[in-house]
């Protein structure tokens, strides 16, 4: 199994029987690569609402 620690972020079980010399690349490149590109699209759009919103409180606050 390949865990990425406490905080639970990336988890992949293999079969020791289909494990090869390329099993770990193919991991990083398959999956994990993906599950990064997924959390910093999911981080920029929670920080792009975040301005957002801050940009609208700043202007209600001004009319």
């Amino acid at each position: 199994m390949f865990d990425s620690g406490k905080q639970n972020g990336f988890k992949a079980l293999i079969y020791m029987h289909r494990y090869d010399e390329n099993m770990v690349a193919k991991i990083r490149t398959d999956y994990l690569h993906t599950l990064q590109r997924k959390y910093e699209s999911e981080i920029n759009y929670q920080l792009r609402k975040k301005l957002m919103l801050k940009k609208l409180r700043k202007k209600s606050k001004n009319n």
